[in-house]
């Protein structure tokens, strides 16, 4: 049993590599540029080339990679927000009660109207309830989370006004 653990760990590694160097690649294409938005607006050319050597974003691509890697492998560092200049470890740990009652709720609603549905869809099986329940289903299974959470952001809080849109009333942050 420890050798098939050890062996699906090590089956792991390529992958996260992969996927991470994707990330990385797909973040480094993307349009703006990283070292004049952490320099601040109305920075000047100075400044801003400063900033971009110092995020060593003056180096080749494969050289930046490694140096991020080395430091989230070493130093469990994942750099600098470009937006803030905060840590990104930091925003994370102190991110991860909200997302975790956010985790929560979600479950329990689910659950408080998916087994309701479930039971009744099961005794009538055929029914158009079933139907619906079905088809309902087969939707929520394959459309991505982000596109259903985009939808619901319209729905409710911009179209309805029920919700704000970008803060939550779960947070403790001021």
């Amino acid at each position: 049993m420890a050798r098939y653990i050890v062996r699906r760990i090590l089956m792991l590694l390529p992958i996260l590599l992969a996927v991470s160097l994707t990330v990385f690649f797909l973040l480094s294409i993307t349009r703006g540029d990283p070292a004049a938005m952490a320099a601040g607006e109305g920075a000047s050319a100075e400044v801003i080339e400063l900033k971009r050597q110092e995020l060593h974003l003056d180096e080749p691509f494969l050289i930046r990679y490694l140096l991020w890697l080395k430091d989230l492998i070493f130093h469990f560092d994942l750099g600098n927000s470009y937006a803030n200049g905060l840590p990104v470890t930091v925003q994370l740990v102190t991110s991860i009660g909200l997302t975790l009652k956010l985790a929560a709720i979600s479950i329990v609603i689910a659950m408080l109207i998916g087994i309701p549905m479930g039971i009744v869809a099961a005794v009538r099986q055929y029914s158009i309830f079933d139907n619906v329940v079905m088809f309902l289903g087969m939707i929520g299974m394959s459309m991505p989370i982000f596109w259903l959470a985009l939808l619901l952001i319209i729905l409710f809080s911009v179209n309805l006004g029920w919700f704000p849109s970008s803060s939550s009333s779960l947070s403790t942050r001021t």
